[in-house]
């Protein structure tokens, strides 16, 4: 049996069919996940097989395809010490995966769509702070009184702008909160 079923046209299932120096991060921003069922019928017997990928602007690429592409993006880019500051930062803050595999796979989605310079993330002030210092842009920044916590802290234009309500982020304990902009 041949896997000819599995190169469709518009599938991607070999890295060697993409120059990953030409791609940018957003080539590869994952959309949503797919899955394809395939049945091949041999003269005496059947086989199943399932296939994982993720919907991008280039195309459908199948799972460990992607994940080898953005490995090698994070490489070419010199971005390794940032990955591994996005793993330390989502094993601290209590992102609670099954596997290490799925870690892996959840924080590159998160690199490839550049969480760590959205202002409008949640954690964009203090994982950036700790990290990436002279990336804030303190002319963005919002001090809010946090009323579950009891005290100030620093949120974003953006973050503040897309509140939830009258609820907001506390940059302490993560909760969302009401609150009241310190002037």
């Amino acid at each position: 049996m041949r896997n000819s079923y599995l190169n469709s046209a518009d599938c991607i299932n070999a890295i060697d069919r993409i120059d990953v120096s030409k791609l940018t991060f957003e080539d590869v921003r994952v959309h949503y996940g797919t899955g394809r069922s395939y049945t091949v019928q041999g003269n005496y017997e059947k086989k199943y097989f399932y296939r994982n990928g993720k919907k991008t602007n280039i195309g459908d690429i199948e799972e460990s395809v992607w994940r080898d592409i953005v490995r090698q993006m994070i490489s070419i880019h010199s971005e390794d010490e940032l990955f591994q500051n996005l793993s330390a930062w989502y094993s601290e803050t209590g992102g609670v995966f099954r596997t290490k595999s799925e870690q892996e796979l959840y924080i590159l989605e998160l690199h490839a769509v550049r969480i760590f310079d959205d202002p409008g993330w949640c954690d964009y002030i203090r994982f950036n702070q700790r990290y990436r210092p002279d990336m804030i842009d303190e002319g963005r920044l919002v001090t809010v009184w946090m009323d579950c916590c009891q005290k100030e802290g620093l949120t974003t234009k953006e973050l503040y702008e897309k509140r939830y309500g009258e609820l907001l982020p506390c940059p302490h304990c993560g909760r969302y909160s009401t609150f009241h902009i310190v002037e």
